[in-house]
């Protein structure tokens, strides 16, 4: 009895060791890190009401006359690909991310509607109708900072720019 202990054992460590050494598919890392903004960066592509200022991007208009029905947008300029290409072997990639940022009205009573990081296909544009609330956001994975309290009807999304009331209130903060 303890033969077959001993010789499932050793079999055991034989294919944990063999599975610890196969040979990966190199992996091409892609990495940025934008510590400040200028003007002539080329990877870096605004749309929209968006703009460089001294260090800084404007998302929105900056006036103060107000704001509104702004839009902008600022993204990254080449595709980076978040999966594997080969259907053979189903392998999933991964990313990590890690982001600050200051959301700083010039006037509390005249602020935009929040800011949304974004993954999305390439390319990606901005829409052509896009304002306000909808901070330039379409068919995308969307992580929304908003700046203000923000009440809206769920609504059913029966086909694009079309929309059915169901008549409930969500809040958002």
């Amino acid at each position: 009895m303890a033969d077959v202990s001993l010789i499932s054992c050793a079999v055991g460590i034989i294919f944990f060791s063999a599975v610890c050494y196969l040979p990966t598919a190199p992996v091409a890392a892609l990495s940025f890190n934008y510590t400040n903004f200028n003007s002539n960066n080329p990877s870096i592509e605004y749309e929209g009401n968006a703009s460089f200022s001294v260090g800084y991007i404007d998302i929105s208009l900056n006036e103060a006359n107000g704001m509104g029905n702004s839009a902008g947008r600022v993204s990254y300029k080449q595709p980076v690909q978040l999966w594997e290409w080969d259907a053979a072997t189903g392998e999933v990639a991964s990313f990590t991310t890690t982001f600050s940022f200051n959301i700083t009205p010039s006037d509390r009573n005249n602020r935009g509607d929040g800011m949304a990081l974004f993954l999305g296909s390439y390319p990606s544009k901005l829409p052509d109708r896009a304002a306000g609330a909808t901070v330039g956001a379409t068919l995308l994975v969307v992580l929304l900072f908003t700046t203000a309290t923000i009440i809206v009807r769920r609504r059913r999304i029966k086909k694009r720019r079309e929309a059915e009331d169901e008549g409930e209130c969500e809040h958002g903060y």
